[in-house]
């Protein structure tokens, strides 16, 4: 794990053997990289805590089964890692439906429930979280039977999952609106704006794709005016 300048000079540099790094969070001076860690037999899904200045490793915290979250978020004092699916050690899994959680403070680990397979991608507003059900090549259903977006209220723990339309592929919350990003098949992808509290829709565009090749539809960047 490398930070460079922009010069492109190496800043900092870690080495983790044994560790497939898939997903890093920041919060405050500390870094948090996740990912499966030993041999197939063995594998299991390690946190690991860094100097967010030096890279030095400061902790390290085993969850158990294997997973490869592609997506970490810190919100509110909580590491948040939708678990997606399981490995085994034929190479096969099984979609599950919780998110990991570890207090940045504590170290104490814990899941949540989202009741709806396959959460993947996280993103956090005041007061919500907000994760996908869906997959980046859909190993276990064909992409179009990924909908779903569950809003998980902070303050309550409340968690709503609603039906965003099929082929669901990323997302992105600016203040109190969620962006939605969808293509079903091969067909053009489309934008839905919601407003976060209730999930009603605000707006929607299409979006016309690149002709010819395979492209990915890898992430909503969004800008709110004066911001």
């Amino acid at each position: 794990m490398r930070r460079r300048t922009m010069d492109g000079e190496i800043a900092a540099e870690a080495l983790v053997p044994e560790t497939l790094l898939s997903g890093l969070a920041s919060g405050g001076d500390r870094l948090y990289a996740v990912g499966p860690l030993g041999e197939a037999e063995t594998e299991r899904t390690v946190v690991i805590t860094f100097d967010a200045a030096t890279f030095e490793e400061l902790d390290r915290i085993e969850l158990g089964d294997s997973r490869t979250p592609v997506s970490a978020l810190v919100h509110e004092g909580t590491l948040y890692l939708p678990a997606g699916a399981t490995s085994d050690p034929d190479g096969s899994g099984q979609e599950v439906s919780t998110v990991d959680m570890v207090d940045v403070d504590t170290g104490e680990a814990g899941q949540v429930d989202l009741g709806a397979a396959s959460p993947y991608i996280v993103a956090g507003a005041e007061g919500w979280l907000v994760c996908t059900h869906t997959f980046m090549n859909a190993p276990f259903r064909d992409m179009d039977a990924y909908g779903q977006v569950t809003v998980l209220d902070a303050a309550t723990g409340e968690a709503s999952t609603v039906d965003v339309g099929p082929g669901l592929r990323q997302i992105s919350v600016v203040g109190d609106e969620l962006l939605v990003l969808t293509q079903q098949g091969e067909g053009d992808a489309r934008l839905t704006r919601y407003v976060l509290a209730d999930m009603s829709e605000l707006s929607s565009a299409q979006i016309p794709v690149p002709e010819g090749g395979e492209h990915y539809l890898s992430g909503v960047i969004a800008h709110l005016p004066g911001s």
